[in-house]
């Protein structure tokens, strides 16, 4: 069963996904992480068993959703790794939109009609070496973008 999100959900604690987590977001909707609290979120799947952030809307296409933001004070041992990112990226923003996080980790993780970009590097923002083996599909305006102020 997914979890349904609606409008703006904002994670100010720890979070673990697990394995196997599919969360389905309404129009519009998106997950703010460490905008004013110290925040680590951990998304691991598994290569069999991944998980998925998508749209809820039954007729899915690219934009239907915002996309996660990872702010300013979330840490930069978060990682989603095995993920499928599908239909975000709703205003031309992000399937993951990450500001002034240095070193978060996205690896073996698929991106997926977007109609955006597929990964936002904001004002320093960026990935860990680790972050290696995604694959990128659809993605509007491309696969992953570096943007400093």
């Amino acid at each position: 069963v997914p979890y349904i999100f609606d409008g703006t959900t904002t994670v100010e604690t720890n979070l673990t996904i697990e394995p196997g987590t599919i969360l389905s977001f309404n129009a519009g909707g998106r997950i703010d992480v460490g905008y004013s609290a110290n925040t680590t979120l951990t998304a691991t799947g598994t290569a069999t068993n991944p998980i998925v952030f998508t749209t809820s809307n039954t007729s899915p296409a690219a934009g239907a959703w915002r996309g996660l933001f990872l702010y300013q004070y979330t840490t930069p041992n978060s990682k989603f790794e095995y993920c499928n990112f599908e239909y975000a990226g709703y205003d031309q923003e992000a399937c993951i939109y990450i500001r002034e996080v240095a070193g978060a980790t996205v690896a073996n993780c698929n991106f997926r009609n977007s109609s955006g970009w597929a990964i936002y590097l904001d004002n320093g923002a960026t990935l860990s070496a680790s972050s290696t083996g995604n694959t990128f599909t659809n993605c509007s305006l491309g696969d992953i973008y570096t943007y400093e102020e």
